[in-house]
């Protein structure tokens, strides 16, 4: 299996190239505003650090930290796949309920759900030797706790067959209770974004509604083992409210175009055939 480029150059770039790789990042988080805000304003929202101590990239929750060699090997739609990457991992909750387990495994699990909902919502392009794998997703029940599961522990060198993700999933920091605190504050986050894209597109409020209320009891049943690590239903509960946010998103983009074809339609003196209409 190919791996993803990774990059060990440690030179420091100098400051005009790096401004320029930080407009490349820009770029690509503008972009996602623009064609998938539902992710697009979660990127707007989290910090960028140059960081040439990772060989890509790397998230704890708090912030997205970057190789700007990497990222300038990329082209635009891969830069942003990658951002729309970075910001799904704390959206998943991936940095607060490893839980002790292998830490190779788990971010493998991860990239092979992160890289299948970008895939499938065709968020930008993955970069070269990605993990993907539609056999591995299903086997696993589409979470990451289920594909972990059936994943190889990594020998002494750190492999296991299965390639390098794409990004450093780091742990979150703080204590248990801080990062409990944490993966609460994303859930919500995530939960809150998923409902105002229903609403920006005026469909599916109540589905929306119902999986915030479900957010919200499931944060009852958060604690378990030492009372305060996160228990494996974040995929699944998450992931239906982030594919509500997307679908909305798509609804909108429909609605433009189809918004834009009625006006060319109608100064080219043809009748308006299309119809604005709510998806059932």
């Amino acid at each position: 299996m190919t791996s993803v480029m990774m990059t060990d150059v440690v030179e420091h770039l100098p400051p005009a190239e790096e401004k320029r790789i930080e407009r490349l990042l820009a770029k690509a988080r503008t972009a996602l505003v623009l064609e998938h805000p539902f992710i697009g304003n979660v990127a707007l929202n989290l910090p960028y650090i140059v960081d040439y101590g990772v060989k890509t990239a790397a998230t704890n929750g708090k912030n997205i930290r970057y190789n700007p060699h990497f990222v300038d090997s990329l082209n635009d739609e891969e830069r942003k796949f990658l951002v729309a990457h970075e910001c799904l991992h704390p959206m998943l909750e991936h940095t607060y309920r490893r839980n002790g387990r292998n830490h190779k495994r788990w971010n493998q699990a991860a990239d092979y759900v992160i890289n299948k909902l970008l895939d499938d919502e065709k968020i930008g392009k993955m970069p070269q030797g990605g993990l993907l794998d539609n056999n591995i997703h299903q086997a696993g029940g589409g979470t990451t706790d289920g594909i972990y599961n059936i994943l190889p522990e990594p020998d002494d060198d750190g492999n296991n067959g299965h390639g390098d993700p794409l990004d450093d999933c780091q742990d979150g920091d703080g204590s248990p209770a801080e990062q409990a605190q944490e993966a609460a504050e994303w859930k919500v986050r995530v939960a809150q974004a998923a409902q105002a894209a229903s609403a920006r597109g005026g469909v599916g409020a109540q589905q929306t509604a119902a999986r915030v209320e479900a957010i919200r009891n499931q944060l009852l049943q958060q604690q378990y083992d030492y009372g305060l690590k996160l228990s494996g239903i974040g995929d699944q509960i998450t992931l239906g409210a982030i594919r509500t946010g997307l679908e909305a998103d798509r609804y909108v983009n429909q609605l433009s175009n189809t918004y834009f074809t009625n006006v060319a339609r109608t100064l080219a003196g043809s009748p308006t055939v299309i119809q604005y209409g709510v998806p059932a």
